[in-house]
C-alpha cells in the first residue's frame, strides 16, 4: 500500500494476503510474543507443535500439513531445527508497550491510493490480524477491490489453498 502511495507508476496491481490499513493490535501482541526469538527443536515433529501453539485458526491442519508448514519457517541446522529467518527482525517490530499505547497509525489515505489499480484482499476465515469490518470498508472505499475469505485459516493464508490460488488467478487475469 505505502508503495502504491509512493510509487504507483511501479505496480499493476496489488494483492494483500491478509493484511490491510487496520491490524488489529491482539494479533500484533501474538505475533511480538515469538517474533525475533531464536527457538531450538530435536525435531520437526517439536518444531510443528510450537507452530500450532503460536498460530490459532489453523485447526483443520493435519500432522502432516503442520509438518510442511514447519518446513516452511524452520531449518535444519547441526542437528537442530531453528529460524530460518533474520532474528534481528524482531528489533524492527513494535515492543509489547508500544503495541499497547500506540493510537493506530491512520492508513486509510495509502489504502485510497490503491483505486487506480487491481486490488484483491485474501483474509482468512479466523483471522486476528485483519478485520471483517476492515475488509468492509476497503470494499466500501475500493469499489473494485476482490475480496475472498479464504476458510479454515487464521492469519496468514499459505497461499496454495484452492480458494487462494482461483483469488490469485482471477487477480492476475486484471493485472
Amino acid at each position: 500500500m505505502i508503495m502504491a502511495a509512493q510509487y504507483p507508476q511501479r505496480l499493476n496491481g496489488v494483492l494483500l494476503n491478509d493484511v490491510g490499513p487496520v491490524i488489529e493490535k491482539a494479533s500484533l501482541l501474538r505475533i511480538r510474543s515469538y517474533l525475533g526469538k531464536a527457538v531450538s527443536f530435536a525435531s520437526w515433529e517439536e518444531a510443528a507443535a510450537a507452530l500450532k501453539q503460536n498460530h490459532p485458526g489453523f485447526a483443520s491442519l493435519n500432522s502432516e500439513e503442520w509438518l510442511s508448514f514447519a518446513r516452511r519457517v524452520f531449518i535444519e541446522k547441526s542437528g537442530k531445527i531453528v529460524n530460518d529467518y533474520d532474528l534481528r527482525l524482531g528489533e524492527a517490530f513494535p515492543t509489547d508497550a508500544e503495541i499497547e499505547k500506540a493510537d493506530t497509525p491512520d492508513l486509510w489515505p495509502v489504502f485510497d491510493a490503491l483505486q487506480a489499480l487491481p486490488v484483491a484482499v485474501l483474509r482468512a476465515e479466523h483471522s486476528d490480524l485483519l478485520s471483517e469490518a476492515t475488509v468492509r470498508e476497503m470494499e466500501r472505499r475500493h469499489p473494485r477491490l476482490s475480496a475472498h475469505m479464504i476458510k479454515d485459516r487464521g492469519h496468514v493464508p499459505f497461499l496454495d489453498e484452492a480458494d487462494a490460488q482461483a483469488a490469485i488467478r482471477a487477480w492476475l487475469a486484471l493485472v
